[in-house]
């Protein structure tokens, strides 16, 4: 009768050690604090361009009371003659921090931002932008928008 206890102890423990490995709370990203709320993910991101002037456009899908602090554009920049690897991973950087406070005027119109910035000829652009909040917590990237000027 020991044997089958130590036995059924034993399968008992591999079990729940497995249970614990293989289960979790699902979520791929790492936790928030508690209380802070992400801002909401920039869909409509889109270009208007006349001559050698860009703008991007989006909607800032935030209420007046939420923790959004500003968005943070992103541009990837290569000269038309370099190769178009469309399987290659875009290398972006940051070029702009447009907040939300003071920002009436300037780049916001009701909800609606936009940055503006001269282009070059010859070429590939592509750009995304991402909100953030007064702790630093940044959302997923927008929609990209890519170009040859």
């Amino acid at each position: 009768m020991r044997i089958f206890n130590k036995s059924f102890l034993f399968w008992l423990a591999v079990l729940c050690l497995s249970i614990f490995i293989v289960s979790g709370c699902g979520r791929k990203k790492p936790p928030l604090p508690p209380n802070i709320v992400q801002p909401h993910a920039v869909r409509d991101l889109s270009i208007n361009i006349n001559g050698d002037n860009l703008e991007l456009n989006w909607t800032m899908n935030e209420k007046k009371d939420s923790s959004l602090t500003g968005y943070i554009v992103y541009r990837s920049k290569k000269q038309v003659s370099e190769d178009n690897c469309e399987n290659c991973p875009v290398l972006f950087e940051r070029i702009a921090d447009l907040p939300v406070e003071g920002g009436k005027g300037r780049h916001i119109k009701g909800n609606v931002f936009t940055y503006r910035e001269t282009l070059e000829k010859g070429y590939r652009y592509a750009y995304k932008v991402a909100g953030y909040t007064y702790s630093g917590i940044t959302d997923i990237d927008s929609n990209y928008v890519k170009f040859v000027h």
